[in-house]
């Protein structure tokens, strides 16, 4: 059998060239067609992807940085959110910020049920929000994914679930019913989100650890309450700051540890 080299010294140069040639020639082809079907898939594809909004307050190369974390140090950061929902009509919007994963908001009855029911395991939490809610609920099943979250939702099953729970709450309700009149009858204003904040830790706190706080109709907020809405600021922040920012923000950190060792004990 003869060499390839001496083959090669056989043929012509330029029909290797014009074989090559040929042969790359071709090869764009391909590249070119299955190009083109590519795009004409995606194009078809996206067609019926429904649309996803931006901010009015999107800036070039910061995107929505600023726009996250000031309503978040302001306190209003619901509020804005409600605007900007609004204003999209329940539509998907898309956040973006330096250092954090991209954020689509959903606010429908429909995008809840999708995403919390109907296609759960394609939306699972993530490392990031994972790390992020580690300290305050551990391995439960609000930070958990996979097997973990599958040992932890097998603690109730949904007829337990509901026999503890119908009891607690009814109970509780009837406490914030009377607050709730008391104030209709005098003209009192309440502060809702405290008052809601109370009832569910009421009932959580009844429902996990067999414990009755009694904080539901006091003068004076319970000190594991407290810790609470500190450790649900801190949270929040961690989800609105760059992470480069909480790792050098020793303030926020040790506010963090005081709160969680607070609701530990």
């Amino acid at each position: 059998m003869l060499p390839i080299a001496s083959l090669v010294d056989k043929v012509p140069f330029s029909a290797i060239t014009v074989s090559m040639g040929s042969i790359a020639l071709a090869a764009l082809i391909v590249l070119l067609v299955q190009f083109r079907n590519e795009t004409t898939d995606n194009d078809s594809a996206k067609s019926k992807l429904r649309k996803i909004h931006r901010p009015d307050t999107t800036l070039p190369r910061l995107e929505n940085t600023l726009a996250m974390i000031r309503p978040a140090c302001d306190g209003n950061l619901h509020d804005r959110a409600v605007e900007i929902c609004s204003q999209f009509n329940g539509e998907p919007i898309l956040f973006r910020s330096i250092g954090m994963p991209d954020k689509l908001v959903v606010s429908t009855p429909e995008a809840f049920d999708d995403v919390l029911k109907q296609q759960f395991s394609n939306f699972p939490k993530g490392s990031y929000m994972r790390q992020n809610l580690k300290d305050l609920l551990g391995d439960g099943v609000f930070a958990a994914d996979e097997e973990l979250w599958k040992t932890a939702s097998n603690f109730f099953t949904k007829t337990t679930l509901r026999d503890s729970i119908t009891a607690t709450i009814q109970r509780h309700t009837v406490v914030l019913f009377d607050i709730l009149g008391r104030a209709s009858d005098s003209g009192e204003t309440l502060d809702l989100f405290r008052l809601f904040n109370r009832f569910a830790l009421e009932v959580v706190a009844e429902i996990g650890f067999g414990v009755r706080m009694g904080s539901l109709d006091s003068d004076e907020e319970h000190p594991i309450q407290k810790a609470f809405n500190h450790a649900q600021r801190a949270l929040l922040l961690r989800f609105v700051r760059p992470g480069w920012f909480g790792k050098s923000n020793g303030g926020l950190v040790w506010v963090w540890k005081v709160n969680s060792n607070t609701i530990s004990k």
